[in-house]
C-alpha cells in the first residue's frame, strides 16, 4: 500500500501559497512585491501567531513528513542515500522559521538573528538534497521523464534563489519565486516516489 506521506510533496506548495494569500490580504499595506513573508510572522503584526504556527511551523511539518516517507522508501528499495534526511532538514528549516523576526531591531535582537539562521538553513538542505537525489532516483527506477523533472527543478533552485540579486525594486518576488521552485521541486520529487511505489502495488 502506498505511503501517504509521500504525497505531501504534492500539497505542501498549495497549502503554503494558499495561507500566503489569505495573510497577505488581511495584512494592512501588505506587498506581495516590496515585503518578506518573514513580516507577517514577525513581532507586532496582526495575525502573527497564526501565520507562524499555519504557514511556517505546519508547512514545516509536512515536508518533515514528506522526507520521513521518502527516507523510508529509499530503505524499502535498498538504496543507500541520505535523500530522506535533507528533506527531513529541509522541513525542520522551514518550521523553524515560525520563529518570529524582530524588523525594527533586526539583526541586534537574539529573535532576528534566530529566525535568519534557519532561513538560510532551508537552501543549504536544498543544496544537500538536490546533488543526492539524482543518484537515489536513478537506483529506484523511476521514469526518465520523473528524473528529467526533478533535476531540472533541482537546476532552477540555484538562479530562483539568487534572483533577489536583480530584484532589488521588488525584493518580495525574488524571494517567492526561489520559493515556488522549491515546492516545484517537492512536487517533482513526490511525482517520482509514489511512481515506484505505484509500480511496485500494481507487480
Amino acid at each position: 500500500m502506498s505511503d501517504s506521506r509521500l504525497h505531501f510533496g504534492k500539497l505542501v506548495g498549495c497549502w503554503f501559497f494558499a495561507c500566503l494569500f489569505v495573510f497577505a490580504a488581511i495584512h494592512p499595506n501588505y506587498s506581495h512585491f516590496t515585503k518578506a513573508v518573514s513580516e507577517l510572522g514577525a513581532f507586532g503584526a496582526p495575525n502573527a501567531v497564526l501565520w507562524n504556527a499555519l504557514g511556517f511551523f505546519l508547512t514545516g511539518a509536512m515536508v518533515v513528513l514528506f522526507g520521513i516517507g521518502l527516507q523510508q522508501l529509499l530503505v524499502r528499495h535498498g538504496v543507500r542515500s541520505t535523500g530522506g534526511w535533507s528533506v527531513i532538514a529541509l522541513g525542520i528549516a522551514f518550521a523553524a522559521s515560525a520563529i518570529p523576526a524582530d524588523f525594527e531591531l533586526r539583526m541586534e535582537s537574539n529573535w532576528t538573528i534566530a529566525h535568519a539562521v534557519f532561513v538560510l538553513l532551508g537552501p543549504v538542505a536544498l543544496i544537500w538534497a538536490a546533488c543526492v537525489w539524482p543518484r537515489a532516483l536513478v537506483e529506484l527506477g523511476v521514469s526518465r521523464s520523473a528524473l528529467l523533472t526533478c533535476v531540472v527543478a533541482s537546476l532552477l533552485l540555484l538562479p530562483a534563489f539568487a534572483s533577489n540579486a536583480f530584484l532589488q525594486q521588488t525584493p518580495g518576488v525574488g524571494q517567492r519565486l526561489g520559493i515556488m521552485v522549491m515546492f516545484v521541486w517537492c512536487w517533482a520529487l513526490s511525482r517520482a516516489a509514489t511512481q515506484v511505489e505505484s509500480a511496485v502495488d500494481t507487480q
